[in-house]
């Protein structure tokens, strides 16, 4: 494995460490809502630009719904309404630049953010097994044990879950490789947050203001995963640099360069 990956986030370049290569960074995922017009138009543009490069690597837009919100779908986002509030949901790649949408007096009701490493051949399973360990034996500074879910398949550990679904903030640890079934994520293990509620909320209007951004998302989001027990030894944001992997050139890259050449603001 290569000591040096290459960071493009937000613009942002530093040096290289040898130990962990971060080959992907940042938000993952987006649902926020807003009754405010001008935000519901930037949600019909995203939504559009969204659905157009979807369909263009052979996904349809179809009718959706959502805890009384009732409107369309694709495959990496949604926009749907439910009186004078709309709803969009975005996720995957395309959530990275939609953080942008983020306005004052709107809400955001999940944001996920992530940071994805590649280890050594086969050692993934090893690392969330790891992982899973050193959690259980961890005590928050309130003293608290956390829950912990780990899924085995085939003899190897997958995915670690870390706290309640219900609570504000959720940890997932799992092998993007399995997850994605892409090349370009083999031997990477993947460390993610589901933010909701009172934080999403809070995230949301920082992002809105201008007192969060790319790099300190990321600080935030290593902070969390540490206050939980979990091991970021060796995810250096601030010397490491972030490239995502080359694969072979495929139809949705290939569509992707024309979409941004062409399509995107």
């Amino acid at each position: 494995m290569s000591n040096r990956g290459v960071i493009d986030f937000m613009g942002l370049h530093a040096s290289a460490v040898p130990d962990r290569t971060i080959t992907s960074a940042g938000i993952d995922w987006i649902s926020c809502s807003s009754e405010s017009a001008q935000s519901k138009r930037k949600y019909l543009h995203a939504f559009s630009n969204l659905s157009l490069e979807d369909r263009h690597n052979g996904y349809a837009v179809v009718p959706a719904g959502f805890h009384g919100f009732a409107g369309n779908r694709t495959r990496h986002g949604a926009l749907m309404h439910r009186g004078d509030r709309s709803l969009f949901m975005v996720s995957g790649r395309f959530a990275q630049r939609h953080s942008l949408l983020a306005a004052e007096g709107d809400n955001c009701s999940r944001i996920d953010v992530q940071v994805t490493i590649q280890l050594e051949p086969g050692q993934v399973p090893d690392y969330i097994k790891e992982q899973h360990e050193r959690v259980r034996s961890f005590r928050t500074i309130r003293g608290h044990t956390q829950n912990t879910e780990m899924r085995v398949i085939n003899g190897k550990p997958q995915t670690l879950y870390v706290g309640s679904r219900a609570s504000d903030l959720f940890v997932r640890i799992y092998d993007k490789y399995e997850e994605s079934k892409e090349e370009c994520y083999k031997d990477c293990v993947r460390l993610e947050i589901e933010y909701k509620g009172k934080r999403s909320a809070a995230i949301w209007q920082a992002l809105a203001v201008g007192t969060l951004r790319g790099m300190s998302l990321l600080f935030m989001l290593l902070r969390d995963l540490s206050e939980r027990g979990i091991d970021t030894t060796g995810i250096d944001i601030e010397r490491q640099d972030i490239r995502l992997p080359k694969p072979k050139p495929s139809k949705e890259s290939v569509t992707c360069g024309w979409w941004a050449s062409q399509v995107a603001p």
